[in-house]
């Protein structure tokens, strides 16, 4: 677990940019912070899932993992 906080227009150890307006409108991008771990983790074969952000890309996720894996136990290789 990492946790870092704001300064300013970005997070104070991960400098990753918070977007928007005004202290009501204020956000981070699923993909910056994607970006982030990959780059500090040097591997692109990462899975990085938010469910924070998006609770339904979060299922969707987990959904397809299962199938995956659930494929490779079978010895399948294409997905339907």
């Amino acid at each position: 677990m990492f946790v870092d906080f704001a300064d300013g227009d970005s997070f104070k150890q991960t400098r990753v940019p918070i977007k928007g307006e005004g202290k009501e409108q204020r956000y981070i991008l699923h993909e910056d912070i994607k970006m982030f771990i990959i780059k500090e983790l040097e591997r692109s074969d990462l899975y990085v899932i938010s469910p924070i952000f998006s609770p339904i890309k979060y299922f969707t996720s987990l959904l397809i993992l299962k199938t995956r894996k659930r494929a490779r136990k079978e010895g399948r290789t294409q997905l339907y």
